[in-house]
């Protein structure tokens, strides 16, 4: 579990700070960073929950990236694209997800 945090934190805190990039860019031109702090939290996680981690896990996460890459790809081609799908905003409005639909029509607040 502790690994699929560090995944999505590294990888979103990453493309964070290089607004407009995906998960895809934020792996193949900010890798180092990617990297960097992989290593920083896997490390920092190791020494407060006193366990340690296998060998390889930058390696492991980005192929996570790449494994659900493939898959919504698959997705995408196999059910005809997101249009009118969960991600659309007014969908979600009028389910009552109003927190929902504002994040995904307004994006982030910078």
């Amino acid at each position: 579990m502790l690994e699929k945090l560090i995944w999505i934190s590294a990888f979103m805190l990453v493309g964070a700070r290089h607004p407009g990039a995906t998960v895809g860019v934020v792996e193949k031109e900010y890798r180092s960073e990617v990297s960097s702090l992989i290593a920083e939290l896997a490390s920092a996680a190791a020494a407060e929950k006193g366990i340690t981690f296998e060998e390889a896990m930058e390696d492991r996460l980005v192929l996570i990236h790449e494994l659900l890459h493939t898959s919504l790809l698959q997705l995408k081609s196999s059910n005809g694209g997101m249009d009118g799908s969960i991600l659309s905003p007014r969908r979600q409005w009028r389910k009552g997800n109003l927190i929902h639909a504002s994040f995904i029509q307004h994006g982030s607040k910078s």
